[in-house]
């Protein structure tokens, strides 16, 4: 499935870079541990630019809609804090359904198809 978001996304589980990822419902935030400096530079330096908000796309126990049915969460990010001596950024975040991720003027198509394992 492509989808047209309504803002940048991430989708946390497919970069090698992101170490640990953490949620705290009590703050309502998430925080991004990565492997190395340039790493957490090159995203501190682009997600800072996104100040109109940017979603976080990942499973996180215990964090977001998706806990339950051990799916990814959509998480709109709203400001963020880094941490150049721990190599994490932590964002202000707001967890919110797929269906509002999406511009209204996307179209959506799913495709399934049945797979026989021999």
């Amino acid at each position: 499935m492509q989808l047209t978001h309504l803002c940048p996304a991430v989708v946390l589980e497919r970069s090698h870079f992101v170490t640990a990822v953490t949620c705290n419902a009590a703050s309502n935030s998430i925080s991004v541990t990565f492997s190395d400096d340039l790493a957490f530079r090159t995203a501190f330096d682009d997600w800072s630019k996104h100040r109109a908000g940017f979603l976080l796309i990942s499973y996180v126990p215990g964090c977001g809609l998706g806990t339950d049915s051990l799916e990814r969460s959509f998480h709109l990010i709203s400001r963020i804090v880094g941490s150049e001596k721990d190599l994490r950024i932590v964002g202000q975040a707001k967890t919110i359904p797929i269906h509002h991720t999406i511009h209204r003027d996307q179209e959506i198509r799913v495709h399934a198809a049945t797979y026989a394992v021999e």
